[in-house]
């Protein structure tokens, strides 16, 4: 947040600092982007600083975030704070535009209902009752090779193609390790500083399922690993012949570190293969190690329980539905974190359930998943989303009276696959204009 306020700042102030002579346009929206917690008086002062500073360099507006998505959930204080700001705004001539109802960034709509995420479809997924719990059976299981890496040659990874030659930025380590005889090292960045070095191998999988891919990474000597960073080491998933993007997520590592599991989950939409690219890029300095990358197929995790993300489980030889409440105890997952770090919840038989012992059930759900570190979006076919987005816009124009709102729709990466946005037969085009224009009346 800090890096693009201070982008927006250098922009607005090189282009009036470099607006000369008789033709000199004024732009009538001369605003800085401004995010906030408001979580403590520091916040304010943070705010006034570069309020003055816009102020006095002639811009005219601060595109406030401030937990604005959850105007109802937040303390008397954060009431007081924000009223301090728009005092303060006022005073110095810069106008506050409030920017909410996110899409992309979900994370305040999911706080009034973690089950409003986008929903990814997993289809007819095996589970196998055992003592009376059903459970996630691999069909059938992943076939990564050589995940420990401790197959190779002077030149060659078993198993994997590389960006590069072995020995040059990526190394097989026998020395420092997780588990097994060797580890895979990323190191000597600098050789290659305009390159993404990479590792990647292409395998089997189910079209229409979740899959967890993890790996364990040690690091040391890193300068900040982040999307706009050095060392900027990512977990990539692409599917098919087209290299469809499923799944790309930067586990932030620490400059140095011990090692630790991350978890990377996707879905494997329509897809019969996937690549799987560990992968870095930004030219830093340090170096890192994975070891143990797997491939597992996974159940239940993040399923989403809302209208729009039905639940079906039946029997695979004779197709009977069996029904929730009658049959098993209602599902949900009691991490439900978005993450794929833990396993989802069995599906437990309710007494008298006319499902049997050793029954192979084909079990239908929508999971949600993180995008990109961080971000989950949430879906624009759920009637709750707006009740939610309604009540917080009366909040907002009680607590600001603004003259123009910016509606942050950035980063829709997930939607248009659950049942509510299905069962409007319309395209992702028509969906996001339709919220769109929801959102301004």
């Amino acid at each position: 947040m800090k890096r693009y306020m201070i982008l927006g700042l250098v922009i607005l102030f090189a282009f009036l600092g470099s607006s000369g002579g008789d033709n000199k346009k004024v732009y009538p929206y001369r605003w800085v982007r401004v995010g906030s917690s408001l979580r403590s008086d520091k916040e304010v002062e943070k705010i006034r600083q570069i309020a003055q500073t816009a102020s006095q360099h002639g811009l005219n507006g601060i595109l406030l975030s401030a937990g604005l998505d959850s105007m109802d959930l937040q303390p008397a204080d954060y009431y007081q704070r924000l009223k301090k700001v728009k005092e303060l705004c006022a005073s110095l001539g810069v106008e506050i535009i409030p920017s909410f109802m996110s899409v992309g960034y979900g994370g305040a709509v999911l706080a009034h209902d973690i089950n409003l995420a986008a929903g990814l479809p997993v289809k007819d997924a095996l589970f196998v009752v055992k003592n009376g719990e059903a459970r996630l059976a691999a069909d059938p299981p992943a076939q990564l090779v050589n995940g420990g890496f401790e197959k190779s040659t002077q030149d060659r990874l078993e198993g994997f193609e590389l960006s590069g030659k072995l020995g040059q930025v990526v190394f097989v380590d026998t020395a420092t390790l997780k588990e097994g005889k060797a580890s895979l090292r990323f190191d000597n960045f600098r050789s290659a500083p305009d390159e993404t070095v990479s590792i990647n191998q292409e395998l089997q999988i189910h079209p229409y399922r979740a899959y967890r891919l993890s790996c364990w990474v040690k690091s040391e000597s890193l300068k900040p690993s982040d999307p706009f960073g050095d060392s900027n080491f990512q977990l990539k998933v692409l599917g098919g012949d087209e290299h469809r993007p499923l799944q790309y997520e930067n586990p932030k590592l620490s400059p140095t570190d011990d090692w630790h599991k991350v978890n990377v989950g996707f879905n494997t939409w329509n897809y019969e293969k996937v690549r799987i690219v560990p992968s870095v890029s930004g030219g830093g300095s340090g170096k890192f190690w994975i070891d143990d990358l797997k491939l597992e197929e996974v159940g239940l995790v993040n399923v989403l329980r809302r209208p729009g993300t039905p639940l079906q489980v039946k029997s695979e030889s004779g197709g009977m539905t069996y029904e929730e409440g009658r049959d098993f105890s209602k599902v949900s997952d009691p991490v439900m974190n978005f993450r794929h770090d833990h396993d989802g919840p069995p599906i437990r038989l309710s007494p008298g359930s006319r499902i049997r012992e050793g029954e192979r059930l084909r079990v239908s759900f929508y999971h949600g998943t993180f995008i990109y570190n961080d971000q989950t979006p949430v879906c624009m076919s759920e009637p709750k989303l707006y009740e939610i987005w309604r009540n917080q816009a009366r909040l907002v124009q009680q607590a600001l009276a603004p003259r123009y709102y910016m509606l942050n729709m950035d980063e829709i990466r997930t939607g248009g696959s659950c049942e509510a946005c299905k069962k409007r037969h319309m395209t992702m085009g028509q969906i996001l204009g339709d919220t769109l224009t929801k959102q301004f009346n």
